[in-house]
């Protein structure tokens, strides 16, 4: 499917060229419905999501604008679910705010904070034996 490799070819670490595959999310060359498809591919492809939600944070009432409300309501789950607290944080500093303002939206977020922080437990429980077995090899 050429849409899913282009989204998920859009890996930059640039802030300026991050910026522009989120903007490139609000004309009119990306439909409605795969608005959440550009987030969530933007965001998957960094380790730091703070341009990712500084860019949010400006454009925040023409993404709401623009998606359909069954996507708005599961941005949470589906874009801010992760395994790394500093993103994590970002994400609730996000959504914590919007989230009862949005029929859905508190719901996703329960999973999105649920889901990120099984992961992050996990993580701390099992990342030293992960490490020691990659040494290892």
């Amino acid at each position: 499917n050429v849409k899913n490799t282009l989204l998920y070819s859009m890996g930059y670490e640039d802030p300026a060229m991050i910026d522009k595959l989120l903007d490139l999310a609000l004309t009119d060359n990306v439909t409605p419905a795969n608005t959440i498809l550009m987030l969530a591919s933007v965001t998957r492809n960094l380790d730091d999501q703070t341009p990712y939600y500084a860019w949010l944070s400006d454009n925040a009432e023409a993404v709401l604008e623009k998606m359909p409300d069954y996507h708005v309501s599961r941005m949470p789950e589906f874009i801010a679910t992760t395994c790394d607290a500093d993103n994590l944080a970002l994400a609730i500093e996000f959504y914590g705010p919007i989230k009862d303002q949005h029929e859905g939206m508190a719901r996703s977020y329960d999973i999105m904070m649920d889901e990120s922080n099984q992961c992050l437990r996990l993580k701390e429980t099992y990342q030293s034996k992960f490490d020691a077995f990659l040494n290892g090899l």
